[in-house]
Parts: structure tokens; sequence; C-alpha cells
């Protein structure tokens, strides 16, 4: 199935995973998405194609494990975005009290200003991608 929950409401996307997990144990059940609850949801094997060639494959636990100790979180300023964003992957950012707080994968910490932070799938994602040189920085 490809993108098969793309444009469900929270219910209708809760009832076809769930789908998805009854049918499965009596077929092999390919699923291709970019959603990543629906991946957390529904799989147990995970395989990642960059321009299609498989880049990664193994378990979701094994795709966290990618990004262990290459997590970071950070606080910075707004003008400090472009510089960050031009050397790292930035997996989420967000505002808060004029600063913006942002979540990078990246082998070291990022101007020794981050705190590690616990690797999750989208981590895992990125951290594979980049090791093959997908991810681009700006």
């Amino acid at each position: 199935v490809d993108e098969p929950t793309a444009g469900l409401d929270p219910e209708e996307r809760i009832r076809f995973r769930n789908l998805l997990a009854r049918i499965s144990g009596q077929r092999v059940v390919i699923l291709s998405t970019h959603i990543v609850a629906d991946i957390e949801a529904s799989c147990t094997q995970v395989a990642v194609l960059n321009r299609g060639r498989v880049a990664f494959d193994g378990t979701p636990d094994e795709l966290v494990a990618q990004a262990r100790g290459s997590v970071w979180e950070m606080e910075i300023a707004p003008t400090e975005y472009e510089m960050i964003e031009q050397r790292y992957p930035i997996i989420s950012s967000r505002t808060a009290s004029g600063r913006m707080m942002l979540r990078v994968v990246a082998n070291e910490n990022p101007f020794g200003r981050g705190s590690a932070a616990a690797s999750g799938l989208e981590d895992g994602y990125v951290a594979v991608m980049s090791k093959q040189g997908a991810v681009e920085h700006a």
C-alpha cells in the first residue's frame, strides 16, 4: 500500500493501522509512507530507500539506534537559524519567548551548545540519509 493514511482524519488513520496489524499476521504487507506515526504503529521491519537503493534495512529500533548519541537540542537566537541549518540537519524547530528551540542530528555537540537528546525514528532516518549524503543543508 502506498501512503494509505495520507489525508485521513486521526480516527480513520487508527482504524486503518489496526486493519494492517490484523492482516499482517497472515501475509507480508509492504507499506510505503512518510508518516512516522504509521511506521511506529504498524511496522516490524523498515527499509529506507535512497534513489532506489536500500540505505537501511532492519527493525524500527535498529533505525532509531542509527542516531543514538547524535541528537541534540539547542536554544538559539532566530538570527542564528540559517547558520545552524547550513551545518546540521534540523529535525524540528519551535519558537518560545523570542528564542528558537532546535533538534538537530550531528556527530558532535553543535558549537558546544547542545544538550544530548534521545533519538527517535525520524532522527534515525535523517542519520541514515546524512551518511548517504542525501540530506541537504539550506
